[in-house]
């Protein structure tokens, strides 16, 4: 016989993978692009593979944490019993909170920081006068200042979420 915890993990697994589902294809499609490009890229730059390999393995990280939250919060939100701590359910809850956002959001990290990588590789590689390399560095630290951004928005937004007094 199961045990009724075993039940609700299974029940809140379900719940998160039907809930999320757009934003687990999302993730893992950017998983299948990032270690196929740096499949494909470890001839030609072995640097610019690691850094696609790194960002690869942080996918997998980031939709592990999204959904271990969302497990650990779905019985709250059914109206069933969970073993979270009362001071935990805010952090938790904001973790699996807007998936699909943080997805997109993470996407577009990655995008403008491997292109910030790749235009620093390319300057140093491949531009023959110095107007070529200082045009692939001001692109290269344009796209690292969005890429900033991004992260500061993604911090901004779950320290907003998490924080008590707003609500």
């Amino acid at each position: 016989m199961a045990e009724p915890v075993d039940a609700i993990w299974g029940l809140a697994a379900r719940y998160c993978v039907r809930q999320n589902a757009h934003a687990f294809m999302w993730l893992w499609g950017l998983f299948l692009i990032l270690a196929g490009g740096s499949l494909a890229s470890r001839r030609a730059s072995s640097s610019f593979a690691v850094v696609l390999l790194i960002f690869a393995v942080v996918t997998v990280a980031l939709a592990v944490a999204i959904f271990s939250a969302c497990s650990a919060y779905a019985p709250l939100s059914m109206g069933l019993p969970a073993s979270i701590s009362a001071t935990d359910e805010t952090t938790i809850m904001c973790l699996s909170k807007d998936t699909l956002g943080t997805a997109v959001l993470w996407t577009l990290i990655v995008a403008s920081s491997s292109a910030a990588f790749g235009s620093v590789l390319w300057g140093r590689a491949r531009a023959k006068s110095a107007i070529g390399r200082a045009v692939a560095a001001i692109g290269a630290l344009l796209l690292v200042l969005v890429a900033a951004a991004l992260v500061l928005l993604g911090v901004f937004s779950f320290s907003l979420c998490s924080t008590n007094w707003v609500f």
